[in-house]
């Protein structure tokens, strides 16, 4: 099953010509993550996080978005969360995952 997942880039751009950032064309907050679980279609959202880098408020607010939405939020500080965090979401989707799109 799986999930169909990409890297969303959200940083700026440096115009050399100026001599300056452009900011990113996305949502601010976004994470650096997003997907689609393939058997029940639920939305992931990951911000991953290393050392003592905070989530910023735009972050917060996207992330507690996708959990109203009834998708999957999760902040990654290290694979095993990020492992233990995917494993109980595949738990919780027991009798739910539709194979009939499996290819």
């Amino acid at each position: 099953m799986g999930f169909f997942v990409w890297r969303q880039n959200n940083v700026g751009v440096y115009d050399a010509k100026r001599g300056v950032y452009r900011s990113g064309s996305a949502m601010r907050g976004v994470s650096d993550v997003l997907g689609i679980h393939k058997g029940t279609g639920k939305f992931i959202a990951v911000e991953v996080k290393v050392g003592k880098d905070a989530l910023s408020d735009y972050q917060i607010v996207f992330l507690k978005r996708v959990q109203e939405a009834g998708g999957v939020a999760i902040t990654a500080r290290n694979f095993v969360d990020f492992q233990a965090e995917i494993e109980a979401f595949l738990a919780s989707c027991s009798g739910q995952i539709d194979k009939s799109n499996e290819l």
